[in-house]
């Protein structure tokens, strides 16, 4: 009997993979070294989504704030006997804050996927998405672009946005390779989880998962008794022509083609290491031929596959100590010292170039700054991992109101995350406002909004500030002439100015709307608070009522010129954080 032997040799862009598929009895004949066991979860990788064949679209750490989704991808191993559980994270300063938690069953090598919505804008910053599966724990990480909304009192931006909200979940099998008809051998490639694409990229850190595929095609073997194995598929590992396995061999019986099986794992440092690189360009090879048992003739099969460490494409990790604490009252002389450290994600991220520079940026411009240009191209243990600098800074003679220090870690891939605090030499004020607004005529409709506000009164009693505010719910909405209207058809999230005076008793208070985003309607605020067509924001009113606390509650009433009345119920809660007298 004829057989065609076809080699498939291909990367994995979520898990470098080379894979097996045959019929594939009893165990290797030797192990390759410095490989780990596998477990319940093989790697996780960031995508945009993922298209009809379960492959990555657009995959990468950082995303812009219109994203319109943002998926997780979770590999599953073998033998798993639990449900998976994905939770997401948004990372502030403060810790965690959880998002959201899907759980379903999976079964073994399925793609698991869990999807996070855009509800309108995405709020910048980083977010971890943590799975788990059969008591096994991995963990990614991505960013949204822009810098990370803190309350200040700033009077420029735009609406701080949300995060992502849970969409669908589910899983996807794994894809088979595409074997050619024609040839006597050819190169089959995976990219974006499944095959038939080139060149092969992996992107995520820090270790490599590989899987050995054998198909059928257009090389005649001979087929010896039945019940031997027909030929043996032998393998061996490369990383930058440095063989980091023995070779082994996978003895291949009857016809049919199966697979994929579970991938080898290394971790590429340590394999090497100090000879080898976890850079990205560094180029994993991987070499394959059939050998042909006793008694059994025909064409050796030999073929080799490239994969290539991917870009590093996500910013350094920026966490700042500061002495004194952000928001605290300083004036001219004083200094201010910040602990400024850029840290580069070592796992559940892209592969690394390291730290390059931390710089500080205040109100007149560069601060200070630090360069590392001696590990540039360094690799593994002896990269620019982690960097710590500290700055101080004077605050000048006669200063502003505020003034605002940024702090910003790049690295040699020219990727760059900042993290600002904010410092004042006036009295600042926060707190929150609670609006519910009523429309009455042609649409008949109750909305709930609450907004976070921050400003600050000077020693003339000008108040100068900022604010944004989430849409909560709706209520007792209809029309008995527009049956049809679409009342979610509205804003999500809003930003404002907050202008005003103050006086030992009382902040008056108008806000200025400067940035809407959602639906196309831009909420009853628009009229019970902004001023609607007037353009004339309402006057609220707040009194103190002891020191550095304030409470006030304004209604409003009033017609819009199509004739429908409206009316607003307004409170808000504020406090100073550094009044003294």
């Amino acid at each position: 009997m004829n057989r065609k032997v076809f080699l498939i040799i291909g990367g994995n862009i979520l898990l470098l993979g080379i894979a097996l598929a045959c019929n594939i009895g009893g165990a290797r004949q030797a192990e390759p070294g410095a490989m780990e066991p596998t477990g319940p979860i093989v790697s996780m990788a960031v995508a945009s989504s993922l298209d009809d064949q379960g492959r990555l679209v657009d995959p990468a750490f950082t995303f812009s704030p219109d994203q319109p989704q943002i998926t997780v991808i979770v590999q599953v191993g073998q033998g798993v006997t639990t449900p998976l559980e994905i939770v997401w994270y948004r990372v502030t300063d403060e810790g965690e804050e959880q998002l959201f938690t899907v759980t379903f069953v999976v079964a073994a090598l399925d793609r698991a996927y869990s999807v996070g919505q855009n509800p309108g804008t995405l709020a910048p910053g980083t977010y971890r998405v943590r799975a788990t599966l059969d008591g096994q724990t991995q963990e990614t990480e991505f960013d949204v672009a822009g810098e990370p909304q803190e309350t200040t009192a700033n009077t420029g931006g735009s609406a701080a946005g949300q995060p992502p909200v849970a969409g669908p979940s589910g899983t996807t099998p794994q894809a088979s390779p595409a074997v050619s008809a024609a040839g006597s051998s050819d190169l089959g490639a995976w990219a974006g989880l499944g095959p038939g694409n080139y060149p092969l990229v992996d992107l995520q850190a820090d270790t490599v998962e590989i899987y050995p595929f054998l198909g059928y095609v257009n090389a005649p073997l001979e087929i010896p008794l039945d019940g031997l194995p027909a030929f043996y598929g032998t393998f061996q590992y490369f990383v930058n022509g440095v063989p980091v396995s023995n070779p082994f061999e996978y003895p291949v019986f009857g016809e049919t083609q199966t697979g994929p099986y579970p991938p080898d794992r290394f971790p590429i440092c340590e394999v090497l290491w100090p000879n080898g690189s976890d850079l990205p360009g560094t180029q994993v090879r991987v070499e394959a031929s059939v050998r042909m048992v006793e008694g059994g003739s025909g064409s050796i099969v030999t073929e080799e596959s490239v994969i290539t460490l991917g870009d590093d494409t996500l910013a350094p990790r920026v966490g700042v100590i500061s002495t004194p604490a952000r928001t605290t009252k300083v004036m001219a002389g004083d200094q201010i010292v910040l602990t400024v450290t850029a840290t580069e994600k070592r796992s559940g991220g892209p592969w690394q170039m390291g730290v390059e520079r931390i710089q500080v940026i205040g109100p007149e411009g560069l601060v200070d700054s630090e360069d590392y240009q001696d590990y540039r191209g360094k690799a593994c243990d002896a990269k620019s991992w982690e960097q710590t600098f500290e700055v101080t800074y004077t605050v000048p003679e006669n200063p502003p109101p505020q003034i605002e220090l940024c702090a910003i870690g790049e690295d040699f891939a020219g990727n760059t995350q900042s993290r600002c605090g904010t410092f004042y030499t006036v009295n600042v004020w926060e707190g929150t406002l609670h609006s519910e607004s009523t429309v009455g005529g042609i649409l008949n409709c109750t909305e709930i909004w609450d907004m976070q506000l921050v400003f600050t009164v000077s020693e003339d009693g000008t108040i100068q500030g900022a604010g944004n505010g989430n849409f909560v719910a709706q209520y007792d909405c209809y029309s008995s002439i527009l049956p049809d209207h679409d009342f979610s058809d509205q804003a999500t999230s809003l930003a404002f100015n907050v202008e005003g005076t103050a006086d030992r008793n009382q902040l008056n208070l108008q806000l200025v709307l400067f940035d809407v985003q959602g639906g196309g309607f831009n909420g009853l605020l628009n009229y019970s608070l902004f001023g609607g067509a007037s353009n004339t924001p309402a006057i609220l009113e707040v009194p103190i009522t002891a020191l550095g606390t304030a409470y006030g509650n304004t209604q409003i009433r009033g017609a819009a010129e199509n004739g429908e009345t409206y009316s607003g119920s307004h409170t808000l809660e504020l406090k100073c954080n550094n009044c003294e007298n």
